[in-house]
C-alpha cells in the first residue's frame, strides 16, 4: 500500500491494515483515485469505504463497497473530488 499512498504522511492519522482499524485497498480508478476499507469493527460487514481522490481529498462513506459503487454510478452520492460517472451502454458486435 505504501507504493500507492503516502503512508508516512498519513501514519499519524490513519493506520494501515493489518493494524486494527487500518486501511485496506480494494480498488482504484483510471484517474488515480484509491478506494479503501477502514477495517474498524468486529467484522467486514461493518467496514466503511474510504476514498482517497487523486487531488488529495479524503472522505468516508458509511456503507459497503457494493453500495458505494452503485450510489456513485447512479449519482446518489456526491463524488467529492472524483470525476462524475457517466454510465454508458456499450455493446460489442451488435446494436444497443
Amino acid at each position: 500500500m505504501a507504493d500507492l499512498l503516502d503512508v508516512d504522511e498519513l501514519s499519524d492519522l490513519l493506520a494501515v491494515h493489518p493494524e486494527p482499524g487500518g486501511l485496506l485497498i480494494w480498488g482504484s480508478s483510471i484517474d488515480g483515485d484509491t478506494f479503501l476499507w477502514t477495517t474498524a469493527g468486529s467484522g467486514s460487514e461493518e467496514w466503511q469505504v474510504t476514498v482517497a481522490s487523486h487531488n488529495g481529498d479524503w472522505w468516508h462513506y458509511t456503507a459497503g463497497a457494493v453500495q458505494f459503487t452503485a450510489d456513485l454510478i447512479s449519482g446518489a452520492v456526491e463524488p467529492w473530488g472524483l470525476p462524475r460517472v457517466r454510465p454508458e451502454v456499450i455493446t460489442i458486435g451488435g446494436e444497443a
